[in-house]
C-alpha cells in the first residue's frame, strides 16, 4: 500500500480529517471507504463523518445498439440528437432585444414524457426517411450511482472528511493515519491525506527550515560580535536547554505541538541566548581586568544574576495569559505562550549553572590563581 501527501490545490479543504482513497473502480472505492469509515467513526472526538460516495442516486443508463442502428440506417448522431432534444433541449438560435441576448431552446414538453416507455416511443428518422421508435436502436438499464464522482490525478477518488471536537486534532489525525495504514488495498490503489493535514505538514516543514536558519543567523551574529567561533558555541548550549522547557510547557498547560508552537520556538532562539550573551560577556570583561577564569565566572554570575532574573521573569509572566489561553480565541495562541514561557524558564535556570561550567571546561586560561602567583593571568 502506498500512502502519500496530496500535492495539488485540490487537497486544501479545511476539514481536520481529510482522507482520499484513489483508484479506478467506483465500487471498490466505495467498499474501501465504508470499511475505513466503520473504524474511524469510533474514534474519540470524530463528528460529521462523511464520504463523497455516501449518497447513492438511481439512474438510467442508455446504450446505443450499434448493430440495430446500422441495419436500420439510423446514424448515432440522430439518436443522440433525439435524446438530447427530449431531455435537455436544443439551442437553435439567439434572440437579441434591447441590447440583451437570449438563447432559444427547443425541447419536448415535460408533460408529454412521464415515464421511460414514452421516451422509448419517441420517433427517430433513418437516412431513407423511415421513422422508427427509439426502443429499436437503444437499450436502457436501471442502475445506481454516486451523486458526486470526483477525480484526482486522472483517477477516481473517494474523499472521507470529518471534524474533530473535544480532542486533539493532531492526535486524531495520527489515529486516522494508523487506521488507513492497516487497510489492505488492491494493486494500483493508494491513500492520500489532504485538508489541514497537508497544510500542517507543509507549514511544519517551512517552520523547521526557519528554525534552523534562525539558529545559524544567531550563531553568525554572535561570532562576529565576540570575534570568536568558540564562545558562541558555548552560548548556543542554551537552545537545547530551552527545548526541555518547551516539552514541559506544552505538558503543563495542556497545549499541543502546532504551527504556533513552532513560531514560539523560533522566538525562543533569539530570546534564550540573551542570558548566555550577558553572562559570557561579563566573564570576558572580568578576565580582561585581570581575574582568572574561575574567579571571573563566579563574579559574573553574582553580578548578572539579578538582571537576568528580572528580564526573564517579566517575559515569562507576560506570556502566562497567552499560555493559559485566556480571552476569546486564546486557545489558538496557547501553544505559543506555553512554549515561550516554559522554554525561557528552564533555559534561565539551567543557563546560570550550565553555561559557567561549560565556559570553565572549554575555554583556555588558568582556572584559578596559584598561591605562588602574584600576577593574575
Amino acid at each position: 500500500m502506498v500512502i502519500k501527501q496530496v500535492t495539488a490545490t485540490e487537497g486544501m479543504q479545511s476539514e481536520p480529517v481529510n482522507v482520499r482513497i484513489i483508484g479506478d473502480d467506483l465500487e471498490t472505492l466505495q467498499n474501501l471507504a465504508q470499511a475505513a469509515m466503520k473504524q474511524i467513526r469510533h474514534l474519540s472526538g470524530i463528528v460529521n463523518l462523511n464520504s463523497t460516495l455516501e449518497e447513492i442516486l438511481p439512474e438510467f443508463s442508455i446504450r446505443i445498439l450499434n448493430q440495430n442502428a446500422a441495419e436500420l440506417g439510423i446514424p448515432a448522431a440522430a439518436i443522440t440528437s433525439t435524446l438530447g432534444q427530449a431531455i435537455q433541449g436544443l439551442d437553435v438560435t439567439t434572440l437579441s432585444t434591447h441590447g440583451r441576448e437570449y438563447d432559444v431552446t427547443v425541447k419536448i414538453d415535460g408533460k408529454q414524457i412521464k415515464n421511460i416507455d414514452e421516451l422509448l416511443n419517441l420517433p427517430v428518422v433513418s437516412t431513407n426517411g423511415t421513422v422508427y421508435p427509439l426502443r429499436a436502436v437503444i437499450d436502457i438499464s436501471f442502475d445506481r450511482s454516486a451523486s458526486d464522482i470526483r477525480r484526482f490525478d486522472q483517477q477516481r477518488v473517494v474523499i472521507i472528511t470529518a471534524d474533530v471536537v473535544g480532542a486533539s486534532q493532531q492526535s486524531v489525525r495520527n489515529q486516522v493515519k494508523t487506521i488507513m495504514s492497516s487497510q489492505p488495498l488492491p494493486p494500483d490503489y493508494y491513500i492520500a491525506f489532504g485538508g489541514q493535514s497537508r497544510g500542517i505538514a507543509d507549514s511544519f516543514r517551512s517552520l523547521l527550515i526557519a528554525l534552523v536558519t534562525a539558529i545559524f543567523l544567531v550563531y553568525v551574529v554572535m561570532g562576529a560580535q565576540f570575534n570568536s567561533f568558540g564562545q558562541p558555541l558555548i552560548i548556543t548550549v542554551t537552545i537545547p536547554l530551552a527545548l526541555i522547557g518547551v516539552y514541559l510547557g506544552l505538558l503543563i498547560f495542556g497545549a499541543s505541538l502546532s504551527m504556533n508552537a513552532l513560531l514560539g520556538m523560533i522566538m525562543l532562539v533569539g530570546i534564550v541566548v540573551n542570558n548566555g550573551i550577558l553572562l559570557v560577556d561579563f566573564i570576558n570583561q572580568y578576565r580582561l581586568q585581570g581575574m582568572v577564569k574561575l574567579e571571573a565566572v563566579i563574579q559574573a554570575g553574582v553580578t548578572r544574576l539579578r538582571p537576568i532574573l528580572i528580564t526573564s521573569l517579566t517575559t515569562i509572566f507576560g506570556m502566562l495569559p497567552i499560555a493559559l489561553g485566556l480571552g476569546q480565541g486564546g486557545e489558538a495562541l496557547q501553544p505559543l505562550g506555553a512554549v515561550v514561557a516554559g522554554g525561557l524558564f528552564t533555559s534561565t535556570v539551567l543557563t546560570l549553572v550550565v553555561i559557567p561550567c561549560v565556559y570553565v571546561l572549554f575555554t583556555p586560561g588558568p582556572k584559578r590563581l596559584n598561591p605562588s602567583q602574584h600576577i593574575r593571568e
